[in-house]
């Protein structure tokens, strides 16, 4: 059996997107021909329009209840972790033809087979502390304000304090993935910056904070002359697993703060900067607090992207980083989800596309559509795969997540994450159950390929549970590979989607005449959902939304840097651009000390270059930063009337 036609030309369009030369066809195709006896008509309905459609392969054995038990004692561990813990994952797995989900991308473990954790607490205070530490936990971080202790443990502690009835919850943090594509910037003299130097506005008096991988090899820039004499480090950076695991090897270079630091001096060379090393959400709350507090910060800028922050509401990271967008100005990276991400309703086909198992005559799969040539509601052609690349001796991790609680009270239904490959059959498959971890509205699953060749997969959105009803789902592609249904729209999401943070996405410094936006830019509107009711059973309801304005503005990345430390010389994706944004904003702040963070985040939006549809768009938000420009838009000391104010842009 093979796939459709479609989908085979569907293949040859993504190979083609990254060369096809790479590929026996004859290997990956089925003959066109053989795919007649797998096709399939279905009577229309309201939604439906009539298609031949290509059956999906057997499950073989799955069982009709999805539900399967956790072992009682893993009720309290978020559901990576679970999944990371329980022989029902290696079970479930080979019912349904599937290879053994690899966690390791979402969990991590150490050289003594320790696990990273979150353990959450209904009181946390230092009897606590001791007691977890007497039990066998090492503690890296407390956060008072949200009763959560990070630290590493064996499975046997963990299993052990999950019997505390003081214990919440016990889950794998939530990594961050800094927002990098593949000296002086170029970008210093093409949005002004260096007019801005020969006035005297050099950011002298100012303190910037930068949020990011870290700065390990920094002392090279230094040596160079592409950083000043010292800079603040505070965290410490490991560059990764040197595991065979492609999904938990390679933690980059530990210098994407070094190359974000060299723009900021090239642009500011007189501002203080510190790096702060972040490697999970804990720790970027935590660090936030110390730029502020202990640096003294008066900007920060961030290049990190935490997938299993909530994407529809506002969580811990957006709402530490709203508190802290009042007291500094907030820059951060809009994020390289333009090509990597899927937004939909859910809209569930109760066609028998499971002939093979009449016990799935009636399982409700998502019908994706092309963004480009329909609509979700009355796709022009119905398909229930979701194409993309994995490229040679790499690794790719789909993230579903869908507008229910991450924590909490819950998600009404369950969700499952399929994949298949290129001849249609389950290679791969998420938990999708609300019995081990009901609060989790996320499902992720990791693709390593260790072949030379790049391959091909699809991915199927299966509801296993809960009621149908029409909620929101999005997909991210983590990976290098083409997607077959990319849609940039709303791909902003979590704390660059906060209103008073400037989200910055990024024009390449070769298209500026052009003004065009690199596609893989992220783009809004930020897509926040609110949360009516709360039901223990149910869990959350949401029966409204919020679309914020979101980029805010745009500027540069294909810049120069040292490449300290081995990365790369040029710079690419909103990492690059975010830092030129808070360069820009260190000079405007050292103009005067009369000048507040709120003056400079007007300036910059009233200043921005409109480069797309006239006024604010979700692409370029209010344009391309130009500093000289919002030099000249500078108010500050209230010098106008309220009521004038309140004409501003924003």
């Amino acid at each position: 059996m093979g796939l459709s036609l479609k989908k085979q030309i569907i293949i040859c369009a993504l190979l083609l997107s990254i060369g096809c030369s790479n590929y026996s066809f004859a290997s990956v195709f089925d003959e066109a021909g053989s795919n007649q006896e797998n096709m399939v008509t279905s009577e229309p309905t309201a939604n439906h329009t009539t298609n031949k459609r290509a059956k999906l392969k057997p499950f073989n054995t799955l069982k009709k209840n999805n539900d399967v038990q956790f072992k009682p004692s893993l009720r309290k561990f978020g559901k990576f972790l679970a999944k990371s813990l329980s022989n029902q994952e290696e079970t479930s797995a080979k019912t349904d033809g599937a290879n053994t989900p690899n966690t390791s991308a979402f969990v991590h473990r150490n050289q003594h087979d320790q696990i990273q954790v979150y353990i959450d607490f209904f009181n946390l205070d230092e009897a606590v502390e001791k007691a977890i530490r007497n039990a066998g936990l090492t503690i890296e971080l407390v956060s008072s304000d949200l009763n959560r202790v990070q630290g590493w443990a064996n499975e046997q502690t963990l299993l052990a304090l999950a019997e505390d009835s003081n214990v919440l919850r016990i889950s794998a943090p939530n990594y961050a993935f800094p927002k990098s594509g593949a000296a002086v910037t170029q970008g210093d003299q093409i949005l002004g910056s260096d007019l801005l130097r020969q006035i005297g506005h050099t950011g002298k008096g100012v303190r910037v904070g930068i949020l990011s991988d870290g700065a390990k090899n920094w002392t090279q820039a230094r040596d160079s002359g592409d950083l000043p004499a010292k800079i603040t480090l505070y965290g410490n950076c490991d560059s990764g697993s040197t595991s065979a695991d492609l999904c938990r090897a390679g933690g980059g270079t530990c210098n994407e703060g070094t190359a974000m630091a060299e723009i900021v001096h090239d642009i500011a060379p007189d501002a203080d900067i510190a790096v702060a090393s972040v490697r999970t959400s804990l720790e970027f709350i935590d660090k936030i607090n110390t730029l502020i507090n202990d640096f003294g910060a008066d900007i920060i800028v961030d290049d990190l992207g935490f997938y299993g922050e909530p994407s529809f509401y506002d969580g811990d990271i957006a709402t530490a980083v709203a508190n802290a967008s009042k007291r500094v100005l907030f820059v951060s990276a809009a994020g390289n989800d333009g090509y990597g991400h899927y937004l939909a309703s859910y809209r569930g086909s109760h066609e028998p596309i499971w002939l093979d198992n009449p016990n799935y005559s009636n399982t409700s799969v998502h019908t994706f559509v092309d963004p480009l040539r329909g609509n979700t509601y009355y796709p022009a052609e119905e398909d229930h795969y979701h194409g993309f690349i994995v490229t040679a001796n790499s690794a790719s991790t789909v993230i579903l997540q869908w507008d229910g609680r991450l924590g909490g009270f819950g998600s009404r239904n369950a969700l499952r994450l399929r994949i298949h490959d290129s001849q249609g059959y389950v290679v791969y498959a998420s938990d999708g159950t609300r019995t081990a971890s009901p609060e989790d509205a996320i499902e992720g699953v990791c693709i390593p390929n260790p072949s030379n060749d790049d391959k091909v997969y699809f991915v199927t959105v299966e509801l296993t549970n809960g009621p149908v009803y029409q909620f929101h789902f999005r997909l991210f592609f983590l990976g290098q590979g083409a997607i077959e249904y990319p849609m940039a729209e709303s791909s902003i999401f979590g704390h660059p989607s906060v209103e008073r943070v400037l989200a910055v996405g990024t024009i390449n410094s070769s298209q500026v005449n052009t003004g065009e936006v690199a596609f893989y830019s992220s783009q809004g509107p930020a897509l926040i959902h609110t949360t009516s009711r709360n039901s223990v059973t149910g869990g959350a309801q949401f029966e409204s939304q919020q679309k914020r304005r979101k980029p805010d503005l745009v500027a540069l990345d294909q810049v120069s840097v040292s490449g300290a430390g081995g990365f790369p010389s040029l710079f690419y994706g909103t990492s690059a651009a975010a830092p030129h944004v808070a360069g820009i904003a260190a000079q405007l702040m050292s103009v005067t000390n009369l000048v507040k963070a709120d003056d400079v985040r007007r300036a910059l939006i009233n200043g921005a270059q409109d480069i797309g549809k006239k006024g604010f768009d979700f692409t370029s938000g209010y344009g391309l930063v130009d500093a000289e420009q919002a030099l000249d838009k500078l108010q500050y000391g209230n010098p106008l009337p309220a009521i004038f104010l309140l004409l501003d842009k924003r």
